[in-house]
């Protein structure tokens, strides 16, 4: 049989008024929106062309992102083309 909450821990819970449970959705939805920003400022921080200081969407920092990983991608995949053409051995986690 599986464990079942106490009567207490249902009781508080089912019980807490509106007005403290907004608060706590509130509270809840700060904290993801502020984890998300400081997800973008990190992102911003290392892709080129995005500035933290400029006012920007979430939308360009996105747009910007995808472009440098498939210029990166492209790069990678000339660089290991040009190695292989000169006989380099280019390890297979590189690959």
């Amino acid at each position: 049989m599986p464990p079942t909450k106490s009567n207490s821990q249902k009781q508080s819970r089912e019980y807490k008024p509106y007005s403290e449970r907004k608060l706590s959705h509130v509270t809840a939805e700060k904290k993801r929106r502020a984890a998300i920003r400081r997800g973008f400022d990190l992102i911003t921080a290392v892709v080129p062309d995005l500035d933290v200081a400029q006012s920007r969407s979430e939308a360009v920092v996105l747009e910007k992102t995808v472009n440098l990983i498939k210029n990166l991608i492209e790069e990678n995949e000339k660089l290991r083309a040009l190695a292989q053409q000169n006989g380099v051995t280019v390890p297979s986690r590189l690959t």
